[in-house]
C-alpha cells in the first residue's frame, strides 16, 4: 500500500500550546516566570536570571544560575531553591523531565534535584551533583529524567533545583530550557480531506480521506496506526500507518488513506479519525470528529448537530483564537444546559473580556433552484449584552459576500433591529424556535448561512453577556401561516362583554399570499367554546391581518380564560407556529344590575386598595374593618377608613 504523505514541520515553544508539553521554560522574559519560586534556605543569595556570559543552551539568550563563584568565599553558607510551579500530569501514562545545565562541581558542593507529586508537601531526590562537572558554558549538557513513577497521572507535580555549598567556597550551576512532558502522545488534529464544497462543486464516488496527525510531545515519531470511521451517508472504516519522516516534537504531517469512499449520496458524512499508537502516553486527544455535508439538493433539510458538526466550520476575523471567542461544538454550559437536545453551537468567550473580534459558524452549499417556498428556523437561547450581538446571514456566491437576513419587522426573529442581544437582563434560557422566509433565494443555486456574532464582552468579567446558542438548523420548502398576536380579548380587567369577541393576527411567512386559511379558538377554564372560522386572506408574503371569529361568548363572569388559537392550512410546513395561547384572569366584578349596594360587611366586594406609592404609600392607605375613630362602626359593622 502506497501512502500520500507530506511532512509540515511547524513547531512551536509556546506554553500548554500541546497536550504532552506541559512545561517549557527558557527564562526568554529576563524575570522569574509566573508560578516559579525563588527562595534562600541559607543566606540570602538566590538563584539570578541574567544572559551573560553567554550560555550555549538550546534556546540561547537568557538563562537561570546560582553563581557561588561570584558571591565569593567569605559568603559562606549558601542554599536555595528554584521550584517550578504546580504541573498536572493527570491522564498521562509517561513523564519525562528535560534540562540543559552546566555543573561545575567542587568538593562538598551539591546540586539536587527533587521532585513532588503533592504540591511540595515532600520531596524525593532524582539526582545529586557533586564533584564532577557536567557540560561546560559552550557545551551545555541536556540531560531528560523519566519521572513516571513519581509523576505519572499525578496532578500536582513539582520540581525544584536545589543548590548548596555545604559551607565551602562553590562554584555555579547554570539551567536553561527546562521542560516536563509526556512522550510519545500524537493525535489526528484536522480532516484535510474531503474539503469544503463551493459553488457548483458536489462529492462524487472516489473522495480522498485525508488527515493532520499532529506530535503532541516532545520527541520526534513515525510508524503511526491511524484509522478512520466513516457514518452518515455511507459506512466505511479506514485504516493505515504513517510510515514518512519523523515528525519532530509540536509538528505535523499528513497521512491519505489508500481507500477513497462514495459520497455521491445527499446526506451528513460523519468522520471519527484517531491514531492508535500502543505506547500513546495521553489518549485524551488522539481523536477527531468532525462532519461534511454534500450539496444539498433533498428538502426538508434539518440537522441537531448531536453525532458531529455536519459540516458547519466555525471561524472567524483572527481564526483560530480569535482573540478568545470562538462558537464551540458541543453541549451548551451555560442558560440551563442542553435541556435533553444534545450538542449544539454555542460561543465561548476569554480573556481579554472586551474586543470587538467578530466570529461565525458557516454552513454547508443549499441548493435552492427547485424550492419555490423556502422557509430557515433554528432554536436559539441567549443572554446577550447590548454590546454583544449575533445575526444571520446568507452568501449566493460562495461565501464571498454575505447580506443580512431579516430585522426585527418579521415576527419570531430578531428581539433588536438588526440582530439578537440586550438580553442579560431578562435571559433566553430555553430553546426557543425562531425562524424567517427565504423567498429572496428561491431558484438560487449556490446559498451558504453563516450564523455571525460579536461577543464584546467576556470572561472573567462578564460571564453571563456573550451567552448564545442555536441547534436544530432546518429549511423547508412550502406555505406556513400561523396566530403571532391577540388584539381582542385582552387583559384589562373588567372591560369584557356578555357578547364578547375573538380578534387575532395572522402571519404569512410563506412566499406566496394565503387565503381561506382555517382558523379555531378553543376556549377553557370559566367557560368551554370553541370558535371556527376562515381566514379570506389574501395574506401577503411577509405580512400579516387581523381576524375576528364571528360568533361571540360572555365573558362578565369571574374566572380564568384560557385561550388557544391556532390555523389549519394545508401543507403548513411548520405546525410549531400555527398556534398562540394565552390567559385573562377576570378578577373585577362588572356590575349589570342596578341599584348596586355593598356594605363590604362580607368582604371587599370586588374593591381594591392602592395608591401613587403602593404598598406603603408613605404610611397612608384605605383599611377595610371597624373604623377606630369617630364614634367607631355604630352599628355598620365593616367599612373603608
Amino acid at each position: 500500500m502506497k501512502n500520500l504523505i507530506s511532512l509540515l514541520i511547524s513547531i512551536f515553544f509556546c506554553h500548554f500550546l500541546f497536550a504532552d508539553i506541559l512545561l517549557n521554560e527558557s527564562f526568554t522574559a529576563g524575570v522569574l516566570p509566573a508560578g516559579w519560586t525563588n527562595t534562600a534556605q541559607q543566606g540570602t543569595a538566590i538563584w539570578t536570571i541574567r544572559n551573560t556570559p553567554a550560555f550555549s543552551s538550546p534556546s540561547g539568550g537568557n538563562y537561570v544560575v546560582f553563581d557561588d563563584f561570584g558571591l565569593g568565599s567569605a559568603i559562606t553558607p549558601n542554599e536555595a531553591t528554584l521550584t517550578t510551579p504546580i504541573v498536572d500530569f493527570s491522564n498521562h501514562s509517561t513523564a519525562f523531565l528535560k534540562i540543559s545545565h552546566h555543573w561545575f562541581g567542587v568538593e562538598f558542593t551539591h546540586g539536587y534535584i527533587e521532585i513532588s507529586n503533592n504540591g511540595g508537601v515532600s520531596w524525593t531526590q532524582l539526582i545529586d551533583y557533586e564533584k564532577i562537572t557536567k557540560g561546560s558554558l559552550a557545551a551545555p549538557q541536556d540531560t531528560t529524567f523519566d519521572i513516571t513513577t513519581i509523576a505519572a497521572n499525578q496532578a500536582n507535580v513539582q520540581v525544584r533545583f536545589r543548590y548548596t555549598d555545604g559551607g565551602q567556597a562553590g562554584r555555579f550551576w547554570y539551567l536553561d530550557d527546562i521542560v516536563l512532558y509526556s512522550n510519545p502522545d500524537v493525535g489526528v488534529s484536522k480532516l484535510i480531506l474531503p474539503n469544503y464544497l463551493g459553488c457548483s462543486q458536489s462529492y462524487g464516488a472516489t473522495e480522498t480521506v485525508t488527515v493532520e496527525i499532529t506530535n503532541y510531545s516532545f520527541e520526534p515519531i513515525t510508524n503511526i496506526p491511524v484509522t478512520c470511521e466513516i457514518t452518515g451517508g455511507t459506512t466505511a472504516t479506514l485504516t493505515g500507518t504513517y510510515t514518512g519522516p519523523l515528525i519532530p516534537g509540536g509538528a505535523t504531517a499528513n497521512f491519505t488513506f489508500a481507500t477513497p469512499i462514495n459520497m455521491t449520496a445527499d446526506a451528513i458524512y460523519h468522520f471519527l479519525s484517531y491514531t492508535t499508537l500502543s505506547n500513546d502516553s495521553y489518549a485524551l486527544n488522539d481523536s477527531l470528529f468532525d462532519g461534511r455535508q454534500q450539496l444539498v439538493t433533498t428538502y426538508p433539510y434539518t440537522t441537531d448537530f448531536n453525532i458531529s458538526n455536519s459540516g458547519w466550520l466555525a471561524t472567524g476575523q483572527a481564526p483560530p483564537l480569535n482573540n478568545g471567542r470562538n462558537f464551540i461544538h458541543g453541549n451548551v454550559p451555560y442558560l440551563n444546559g442542553a435541556q435533553g437536545q444534545g450538542k449544539s453551537w454555542y460561543i465561548e468567550s476569554t480573556a481579554p473580556y472586551y474586543t470587538g473580534t467578530q466570529i461565525w459558524v458557516e454552513s454547508p452549499v443549499f441548493n435552492f433552484s427547485t424550492l419555490t417556498s423556502p422557509q430557515l428556523s433554528m432554536d436559539i437561547k441567549h443572554s446577550l449584552h447590548s454590546s454583544d450581538w449575533v445575526k444571520v446571514e446568507y452568501s449566493t456566491n460562495g461565501g464571498t459576500s454575505w447580506t443580512q437576513l431579516g430585522n426585527s419587522s418579521s415576527p419570531n426573529w430578531y428581539n433588536q433591529t438588526n440582530y439578537w442581544a440586550n438580553s442579560q437582563a431578562n435571559p433566553v434560557d430555553a430553546w426557543t424556535q425562531v425562524q424567517h422566509n427565504l423567498c429572496m433565494l428561491a431558484g438560487q443555486a449556490c446559498v451558504k448561512f453563516r450564523v455571525l456574532a460579536r461577543p464584546y464582552y467576556g470572561n472573567p468579567n462578564y460571564p453571563n453577556w456573550y451567552n448564545f446558542a442555536f441547534d436544530n438548523f432546518e429549511i423547508k420548502d412550502g406555505p406556513d401561516v400561523g396566530v403571532v398576536a391577540y388584539i381582542d380579548p385582552v387583559d384589562v380587567g373588567c372591560l369584557f362583554s356578555q357578547t364578547q369577541q375573538v380578534t387575532v393576527t395572522v402571519y404569512n411567512w410563506g412566499c406566496t399570499p394565503a387565503t381561506n386559511v382555517p382558523i379555531q379558538c378553543n376556549i377553557t377554564g370559566a367557560l368551554t367554546s370553541t370558535l371556527v372560522g376562515t381566514v379570506p386572506g389574501p395574506i401577503p408574503v411577509g405580512g400579516s391581518v387581523n381576524y375576528t371569529f364571528p360568533t361571540t361568548f360572555n365573558m362578565t363572569n369571574l374566572g380564568i380564560y384560557n385561550f388557544n388559537t391556532f390555523t389549519s392550512l394545508s401543507g403548513d410546513i411548520n405546525p410549531q407556529n400555527d398556534a398562540l395561547a394565552t390567559s385573562i384572569n377576570v378578577n373585577i366584578l362588572k356590575v349589570t344590575n342596578f341599584p348596586y349596594f355593598e356594605d363590604f360587611n362580607s368582604g371587599a366586594g370586588f374593591w381594591n386598595a392602592s395608591g401613587q406609592n403602593p404598598p406603603g404609600n408613605g404610611g397612608r392607605n384605605w383599611l377595610l374593618g371597624n373604623v377606630p375613630y369617630l364614634g367607631g362602626p355604630q352599628g355598620n359593622g365593616d367599612s373603608w377608613y
